[in-house]
């Protein structure tokens, strides 16, 4: 596991130098831009390491759901930060993006990288609404008509 976390923390301090490139590529008009776009590789790069390493038993069973909201933040994260950090953000930056990162990070910050609560949350609101919609529409598709 060190060494991974080695490995990792070498090749981002090794493209770091793209940085440059990624303020061309961003046709920033001042420093602002720029220091917004770091700001949002620095929160993706936080996301990315606490959800790819969360703090999980490793007797404690994972819903195959939460499995997937963690996995699929987790290439979000490290996609964005590679995109930031190489360079290759061809499109010029929306500062709109950062809130929603910030609040990413401070869940997976807070839940220590285990999505489980969120998960549950997500099916159990999944589960009413379900339930809603056939007390509602009756069951239409269901229904035992000949």
């Amino acid at each position: 596991m060190t060494n991974l976390a080695a490995d990792v923390t070498a090749f981002v301090l090794s493209e770091m130098r793209y940085v440059y490139v990624a303020m061309q590529y961003l046709h920033a008009r001042d420093g602002l831009d720029f220091t917004l776009l770091i700001l949002n590789g620095v929160v993706g790069l936080r996301i990315f390491w606490h959800l790819a390493f969360p703090h999980i038993e490793q007797d404690e069973v994972v819903p195959l759901g939460a499995n997937l909201v963690r996995w699929s933040l987790v290439g979000a994260s490290a996609a964005l930060s590679y995109r930031i950090f190489t360079g290759h953000y061809l499109t010029p930056f929306d500062a709109s993006e950062l809130p929603f990162n910030l609040c990413i990070w401070l869940m997976a910050e807070l839940l220590r990288g285990d999505v489980r609560p969120v998960w549950d949350l997500l099916s159990e609101r999944w589960k009413k609404r379900r339930d809603e919609r056939r007390r509602i529409f009756g069951g239409k598709r269901n229904s035992r008509r000949a």
